[in-house]
């Protein structure tokens, strides 16, 4: 349910702490006691978990290494307006977590928009790298020191 892939591992552990630190409902609690820990306990997604934004990141910085002065204006304004929505919502999901989850969505536009971005003299740009595989590294890293 809670994945790395979706939030941040950080946020995953706190998350973890909060509900192991949740003392067991006892029927000797008064029921004000029990409404806050009930509305605490609600809210506890909201404010311990954070969106896993790594890819979205990464995004931005080839985006930003980009040489704007080499494209065309329609595709960089795709482009800019792309980067910039990526931008907000990185910095949305750092200060709070929105009740939705849309860095997948902020990915596609942006890689869209990146790998759409014409140069002047009418060629296309260059595309985005593709993301690497850490946990296929790691297998094979493990795989070969097994072998040794």
């Amino acid at each position: 349910l809670y994945k790395e892939d979706v939030y941040t591992k950080e946020s995953i552990a706190k998350y973890r702490e909060y509900i192991e630190s949740v003392p067991k409902l006892k029927n000797t609690k008064d029921i004000k006691q029990l409404v806050q820990l009930i509305k605490e306990f609600d809210n506890a997604t909201f404010t311990y978990l954070r969106f896993n934004t790594d890819e979205l990141k990464r995004l931005v910085s080839i985006a930003e290494s980009r040489n704007k002065d080499e494209y065309n204006i329609v595709s960089l304004e795709k482009f800019t307006q792309a980067l910039n929505h990526a931008k907000d919502w990185i910095n949305q999901t750092e200060s709070y977590r929105p009740q939705i989850n849309e860095t997948s969505e902020h990915v596609k536009n942006l890689t869209n928009a990146i790998n759409g971005l014409i140069k002047k003299n009418g060629e296309k740009g260059e595309q985005v790298p593709p993301k690497e595989n850490l946990n296929l590294l790691n297998l094979d890293l493990t795989l070969y020191l097994q072998n040794l």
